[in-house]
């Protein structure tokens, strides 16, 4: 093919790409069930195994589907196994991408995962957070008092306490 004929479909790559984001959210709420799991999350959650389950997962749904996203884009007649990998790597990325918007943005997380981020950010390890989310201790709340402030009348023998109060944080 000559490199200066080369012209890009925009309304193909348009449909490619509104595909490769539904796949991706379809994938990221499906895998969701399994990685934001307190059984799944406690032994395995860390080690890199969800990449490797996201991606087998993605690649399976392609070549299920025959997506191939690189043959689609370029005017292949023929898919390939790399443009099956390729499309299945960018879905599995983009299901990461996905879950960062729902945990980060939205907010949208499980109790156990809410449990599990408010314990982290405590200084709790991740292993030890992840375990105590599992059996389902709540973190800790932080008391709203900063400071009581006492105020004594020195003029009697006995010191007595005229007022005392709660300085309170702001919300």
């Amino acid at each position: 093919m000559e490199p200066l004929l080369f012209q890009l479909e925009w309304d193909v790559a348009f449909e490619v790409l509104a595909t490769v984001v539904l796949l991706a959210f379809i994938v990221e709420r499906a895998l969701a069930l399994l990685f934001e799991n307190k059984f799944y999350d406690v032994p395995f959650g860390g080690t890199g195994l969800s990449e490797i389950i996201a991606l087998s997962t993605a690649f399976g749904v392609v070549y299920y589907c025959r997506f191939d996203a690189l043959a689609i884009l370029m005017g292949r007649e023929q898919m390939s196994w790399v443009g099956y990998l390729v499309t299945a790597a960018t879905i599995a990325g983009g299901s990461k991408g996905a879950i960062a918007l729902f945990h980060n943005v939205l907010n949208w997380q499980s109790s156990y995962l809410k449990s599990k981020s408010e314990l982290m950010k405590r200084g709790v390890p991740r292993k030890e957070a992840a375990a105590a989310a599992a059996a389902g201790a709540s973190p800790p709340k932080v008391p709203d008092v900063v400071s009581t402030v006492t105020v004594v009348d020195a003029t009697r023998a006995s010191r007595t306490v005229v007022d005392e109060t709660r300085v309170t944080k702001p919300r």
